[in-house]
């Protein structure tokens, strides 16, 4: 076989190197990806926790606020009545 057989038949003897590079690339960057990726779900995830935490907070805030309101009422009412009974 001539060189010029050779060579049409295997037009690139570094074809496959060259190809494994790219997937090593491809792999590599995939990983990064998906590091990436994971980072953001957990940044997401601790941000939704932490906003829930805010939320239940809050609810728990407006609960007490309505108790102390309606404690300031009932007292009121009663300071009222005692008032009149003195009179």
């Amino acid at each position: 076989m001539s060189s010029k057989e050779l060579s049409a038949s295997n037009p690139s003897p570094n074809t496959r190197e060259d190809d494994d590079q790219k997937a090593e690339v491809i792999r590599r960057r995939a990983g990064y990806l998906r590091t990436i990726a994971e980072a953001s779900r957990a940044s997401a995830e601790a941000r939704l926790e932490k906003t829930e935490q805010e939320r239940t907070a809050a609810k728990g805030s407006r609960q007490t606020a309505e108790a102390d309101r309606r404690a300031a009422e009932e007292h009121r009412r009663s300071a009222k009545k005692l008032r009149q009974a003195a009179k």
